[in-house]
């Protein structure tokens, strides 16, 4: 390789298009597909092997750790998104007694039917592809070419793509940045927790793509993304998700969590704090801005629900300020980097430890849905004390 050239993995899409939905609207294609769907690709090609080769999960392990890539990829035109009723997967086969009467109703025809979107697009040039500084080293190139050759798709099963080393990648038109909108990217651990994941759900229960946000814009003019999601109301939230064994606390001591998560934040920030952060003045007084606030998801609106609380959001303002917000988005990762168990720490002092991760994707439990919280209703209860 000629000093200075850059490494590449290319993307060739078979059919002509691209079939997967918007992390964020079921209604809506994503394009270009995000980093976080070409690497859980590879993960999924490794895995599959009857024996899982230790030097590709090596190259799989030295491709998390190299950040986000700068992407090529041509405009694309979006087909509008028509629901279909399809069946829903039967999860409870294997522990039904196979009588006639339940066979029966593992037919397709007779199984309840849910409403899905199938967004795509038509690029321009059926062809993405994402670009890194460094190249694999030595026998980690071999292993990750031989894994590319065995990927079958991106996204939705009918999006149909071939993978390779770009021996002559093209020049990005997208690329890391302050500003812009939000692609899924990976980080260092990304393999290990998707194992992790799937030990919960074994391909069966409902999952959610772990990721890490990294804002990208667009260079040379060349390519527009759609502008980044913000719910109506509240602004964008990250969202916190409770450990099962944290999963007892009541609503009532909302404030205190609240608190306590709050200082946890603030520990991890860099000085100086920004107003949009602490919701205070430089002088300690209140600050009359819009700030980041914390929010309690208990478990209301079922007819069995018991008011605990399952997750906490930091519900971060529509006003709020680049540098502000990347001040925030440091302080969590920060946070995170230093609690290598998996699980962040929140001490409450003679009253317990409550354990809690960040989401990457979207929710699995229904209180932890943003858009349960803050969509237009023309009915409203307080739901905390």
């Amino acid at each position: 390789m000629p000093a200075g050239a850059k490494f590449g993995i290319e993307v060739n899409f078979l059919t002509g298009r691209y079939v997967a939905t918007c992390y964020n609207d079921r209604r809506r294609s994503e394009w270009p597909p995000h980093p976080a769907r070409l690497f859980s690709a590879l993960v999924s090609a490794w895995a599959d092997a009857d024996e899982p080769d230790a030097s590709e999960r090596a190259a799989l392990e030295w491709l998390e750790d190299r950040g986000a890539p700068a992407i090529a990829a041509s405009g694309a035109v979006a087909r509008n998104a028509v629901s279909h009723f399809v069946p829903v997967n039967d999860a409870g086969v294997s522990s039904r007694t196979t009588n006639p009467s339940s066979a029966i109703e593992m037919l397709p025809d007779r199984r309840p039917r849910q409403q899905r979107f199938f967004p795509s697009v038509t690029p321009d040039e059926a062809r993405v592809t994402y670009l890194w500084d460094v190249h694999p080293p030595g026998r980690l190139g071999e292993a990750l070419d031989y894994l590319l050759c065995r990927v079958t798709r991106l996204g939705h099963s009918s999006s149909l793509g071939s993978c390779r080393m770009a021996s002559d990648p093209p020049e990005a038109n997208l690329v890391p940045g302050e500003a812009g909108s939000s692609l899924r990217n990976v980080r260092r651990g990304q393999l290990t927790e998707i194992e992790r994941q799937y030990a919960r759900h074994h391909g069966v229960l409902p999952r959610a793509l772990p990721y890490t946000d990294v804002r990208y814009r667009a260079v040379n003019g060349t390519l527009s993304l759609a502008p980044p999601y913000e719910p109506d109301t509240a602004g964008d939230w990250i969202v916190f998700e409770f450990a099962h064994d944290s999963r007892s606390m009541p609503a009532t001591r909302t404030v205190e969590l609240a608190t306590v998560m709050r200082s946890a934040i603030l520990h991890y920030a860099e000085d100086p704090i920004p107003e949009e952060l602490s919701g205070h003045r430089p002088d300690g007084s209140p600050t009359r801005a819009p700030h980041v606030s914390l929010l309690p998801l208990p478990y209301v609106g079922f007819e069995h629900a018991d008011g605990r609380l399952l997750g906490m959001a930091v519900s971060v303002p529509k006003t709020m300020g680049e540098a502000s917000r990347r001040a925030l988005y440091r302080a969590i990762g920060t946070w995170e980097n230093r609690t290598p168990q998996g699980y962040l720490k929140l001490v409450l002092g003679s009253r317990g430890v409550v354990h809690l991760s960040r989401l990457r994707g979207p929710a699995t439990l229904h209180s932890l849905r943003p858009d349960v919280w803050n969509r237009a209703s023309r009915r409203w209860v307080s739901a905390t004390p």
